[in-house]
């Protein structure tokens, strides 16, 4: 594992972390002006651990599948 992995795999672990309180604080925010930034946050995460999976995705296939 490279440096740039590593970099990638704290980002998709702390996305994780803020979609699931994002998916929470969305349906259980006070106002809606707090529902709206944490819907924002929660996309954004998601967006992120898409591209994490487009990244590392064909890495973790190989280790699965190959045992690289």
């Amino acid at each position: 594992m490279n440096a740039d992995n590593l970099w990638l795999n704290l980002g998709a672990m702390i996305a994780g972390v803020l979609l699931m309180f994002g998916w929470h604080l969305t349906t259980h925010a006070s106002t809606p002006q707090a529902r709206k930034i944490w819907n924002i946050v929660r996309f954004v995460a998601l967006g992120f651990l898409i591209l994490w999976l487009i990244v590392v995705g064909p890495t973790l296939i190989g280790v699965l599948f190959d045992g690289l």
